[in-house]
């Protein structure tokens, strides 16, 4: 029997689980130490959280937190995740290596903090949960990101236009290509949980974004008529063109060409010729991080629900095989991405995480070329940084997290 009144005082063999009023003490309780974590040195943070842990964590497997009652309890358990993984700034011999590390390992580190932000609903709870994921989490992303663009700088991107597998010409048919702005590599693990309950085979790799990682450039580039393009020299929107007319890479020409090619485009709910190829797009994750910013995580969930029922739809029309694209992930950063600087008079073009740099300017920032035309510069924003202020969401530069984008290649078991 589960009880909401308060237990006698002097009842030893009380059962703490039976009793609504304890887990609402536990839970004020554990509200008071967590806030009181701001501005703690993050060792400090690391060994209170733990051991808060221990305190707490029986309480998620009690009827009051399946119920709902015992948020803090639920925020703990990512918080520790994040904890964990973060003690460890890692870097590699290559930009390859550091790669794969992230995907056997520290991609946790992202989940989690998203995770743990999802789970504060209330305002109050959003400021706790910030402010000690920009003690433990944002320092991590700063120094793991620098040490990924130094090894960048020193051996190269690995990204190239030479190996695209996500817009690979297929050589069998029933193939559809659906695209999901923003699907970031820890997000995707989370639309693979949700994928697990169709009847489907299905495997999670991984590929480099276009650079720089923004969807005008990024996009195009997983498209099946990428070959078909080329960049300009004179542009201010990373927006490649049509080679054969130097028409600008539009939506109407997309579609154009698409047809040309043999493809259908997928509007809406539309489930085409499931023996054919299509192109369909929907799950806007990245429109949602720029209009939500830090509370983008809140939002993510119902977004990966959308494109599992848009999934099962085309299964359940008779397509055999869905390969899920992306065109870049993104930064989330808790706190906000902290200020660079570049010269105005450097450049042609100035976004949060790049700009496009006049002919022959020399600065100290990493540099890489357009994705569409080698001869156009790129000055990348240093590790988190911005050149633009005031987002806790962006994207365009160089980072793990920004760079290495999932594909998902789904078939229908037999």
């Amino acid at each position: 029997m589960m009880l909401s009144v308060t237990p006698p005082l002097d009842d030893l063999f009380i059962t703490r689980s039976h009793y609504s009023s304890i887990n609402k003490e536990e839970e004020s309780y554990l509200q008071t130490a967590l806030a009181s974590l701001s501005d703690t040195p993050p060792e400090e943070v690391r060994v209170r959280l733990f051991a808060l842990e221990k305190e707490h964590a029986e309480r998620r497997q009690w009827l009051w937190c399946s119920l709902g009652l015992s948020p803090w309890a639920s925020i703990l358990e990512p918080l520790c995740q994040v904890a964990t993984t973060t003690e460890i700034v890692f870097s590699g011999p290559s930009p390859q290596a550091m790669a794969q590390s992230y995907q056997e390992t520290f991609w946790h580190a992202d989940a989690a903090a998203l995770s743990a932000m999802s789970l504060a609903k209330e305002v109050a709870a959003q400021q706790i949960v910030a402010d000690i994921l920009a003690t433990i989490y944002t320092p991590w992303l700063a120094s793991t990101t620098l040490n990924f663009q130094r090894l960048v700088e020193q051996s190269g991107y690995p990204g190239s236009r030479e190996v695209n597998e996500a817009s690979a010409v297929y050589q069998v048919n029933s193939q559809a290509l659906f695209f999901v702005d923003g699907l970031r590599f820890d997000t995707a693990h989370l639309l693979m949980s949700k994928l697990s309950k169709l009847s489907v085979d299905s495997q999670l790799k991984t590929q480099w974004a276009a650079l720089p990682s923004l969807t005008a450039t990024a996009k195009a580039a997983v498209t099946p008529v990428g070959s078909l393009l080329t960049g300009q020299q004179e542009n201010q929107d990373f927006i490649p063109v049509l080679a054969a007319s130097g028409q600008s890479f539009s939506s109407h020409h997309f579609k154009q060409a698409l047809a040309d090619a043999g493809w259908q485009y997928l509007d809406g709910l539309d489930t085409g010729d499931s023996s054919g190829f299509a192109w369909l797009q929907s799950g806007d994750l990245d429109n949602l991080g720029h209009a939500q910013q830090r509370k983008l995580p809140l939002a993510i969930d119902a977004v990966l629900d959308e494109v599992s029922e848009r999934v099962a739809s085309l299964l359940a029309a008779g397509w055999q095989h869905v390969r899920i694209v992306t065109d870049h992930g993104w930064l989330w950063v808790p706190d906000g991405l902290p200020k660079a600087d570049i010269n105005k008079n450097m450049t042609t073009k100035r976004l949060a995480r790049c700009a496009i740099l006049k002919d022959n300017v020399q600065t100290e920032h990493l540099k890489s070329q357009w994705y569409w035309n080698p001869n156009v510069t790129i000055a990348m924003a240093p590790g988190i940084a911005g050149f633009v202020t005031g987002d806790h969401y962006n994207h365009g530069g160089i980072s793990l997290q920004e760079c290495l984008i999932p594909v998902i290649d789904l078939h229908l078991k037999r």
